[in-house]
């Protein structure tokens, strides 16, 4: 079954690729723009930090470690299993239809029915940013920031998924589901430090955007068991819990039809 998944995936992919070089000069500049939108996010705050120094206590090595882990995570999110994006649409349309009266698992159909080749500009800036942190000497560290990337990709995986099964339960929430999560996006895009008190309970909690900013950076720079046990426990629980609630969700769609479930 996992051989058949993956053989499925590879195809997937290739068809992806296809479609996206349909016009190899947009695939290209789509790409370069990517990077160089990243690449200048985070001079603004190596400008900031040039004259500061550090954000209490962050210096701009911990900004590239970050940014470097969450544009790769980003990356592998949008360019290999954006089909969670796409849920709402799916059930408007009656589409998803194509995908859970097939014999193959619907869910990982769904994932990876979307791709945009332009967040390979992602995964680039990502390599750059943890190449300039200076982190990537180590062997250790370089395997410890792909799995890290890895565990922050399956996060931003299950979070969108499970705001986009928000929409089997109720019409025209797409655009709130779309909205906390772009919030998601800003709030792990900022340094951990420049948050204390009820500001960081929430940035823990009701936008848990700390477990992609916080917790890998703290990994790398100074690795404890627990914070790993930590993320790997958040990691698990948020997949799951969208997991589940995509299946509960597709039960709600399946007894009805397309429109009736909206």
């Amino acid at each position: 079954m996992a051989v058949s998944n993956l053989n499925l995936f590879w195809s997937i992919q290739r068809n992806n690729f296809k479609s996206a070089f349909a016009s190899k000069s947009d695939a290209f500049m789509n790409f370069f723009l990517m990077l160089l939108n990243n690449l200048l996010f985070v001079f603004m705050w190596w400008a900031l930090l040039e004259n500061r120094g550090s954000i209490n206590g962050w210096t701009m090595q911990h900004l590239y470690l970050m940014h470097g882990i969450n544009n790769f995570g980003f990356g592998i999110y949008a360019v290999f299993f954006r089909g969670c994006e796409a849920i709402p649409q799916y059930i408007e349309n009656g589409s998803l239809e194509n995908y859970i009266t097939s014999p193959r698992n619907s869910l990982f159909l769904v994932l990876t029915s979307e791709s945009t080749f332009a967040n390979w500009g992602d995964i680039a800036t990502g390599i750059i940013l943890f190449i300039c942190s200076g982190y990537y000497t180590d062997l250790q560290n370089i395997f410890t920031f792909l799995v890290l990337t890895m565990i922050v990709s399956v996060i931003f995986v299950a979070f969108r998924l499970a705001l986009s099964t928000l929409s089997f339960y109720k019409n025209d929430i797409d655009r709130f589901g779309h909205n906390i999560f772009m919030s998601f996006l800003i709030f792990s895009s900022q340094p951990a430090s420049v948050f204390g008190g009820w500001y960081k309970v929430i940035y823990l909690t009701i936008i848990p955007a700390g477990f992609i900013s916080l917790f890998p950076v703290e990994i790398i720079t100074d690795f404890k068991w627990v914070n790993l046990a930590i993320l790997l426990s958040f990691t698990t629980a948020l997949s799951s819990f969208a997991i589940w609630f995509f299946y509960r969700g597709l039960k709600r769609y399946s007894s009805g039809n397309k429109f009736g479930v909206r």
